[in-house]
């Protein structure tokens, strides 16, 4: 097993409001997802040389909780954040597609951020506490 390596400290500047998310296509693609200060969902990336360090991006989202991502079957980076009427909403992006997709509301009633899972291509998983799904229907 690899040794661990020292701790970095990078600077992507901004003021954030609640612990990161991230999940990576490889290992110069690692995308990472916070809340700011005025309850943003924000996205930034690692290129393998450093994040982009002009600015935050906004994922044009409101939240009181911080967000969740994992990537599904290599391709596609899947992004979970609770709304503002605590329910649950999710877009993707596709590895080869230009565009996020737009949010999509996945229902059900959180108490705090989801946390999502991934084992195969075909399939996505939520975890939650508080979560009611309002249809049975897995994501």
């Amino acid at each position: 097993m690899p040794a661990w390596q020292q701790w970095q400290k990078w600077n992507v500047g901004g003021i954030v409001a609640d612990t990161p998310a991230a999940a990576a296509f490889s290992a110069n693609n690692i995308n990472c997802f916070v809340r700011g200060m005025d309850n943003n969902v924000l996205m930034n990336w690692w290129n393998g040389y450093g994040f982009n360090s002009s600015r935050w991006v906004s994922m044009d989202f409101q939240t009181r909780m911080p967000p969740a991502t994992v990537i599904r079957g290599g391709r596609a980076i899947h992004l979970a954040a609770v709304g503002m009427n605590n329910q649950l909403y999710q877009r993707y992006l596709d590895r080869w597609m230009p565009n996020w997709s737009a949010w999509e509301n996945r229902g059900g009633q959180f108490s705090s951020g989801p946390t999502l899972a991934s084992w195969n291509g075909g399939r996505l998983d939520l975890f939650g506490p508080g979560y009611v799904p309002h249809d049975g229907a897995s994501l």
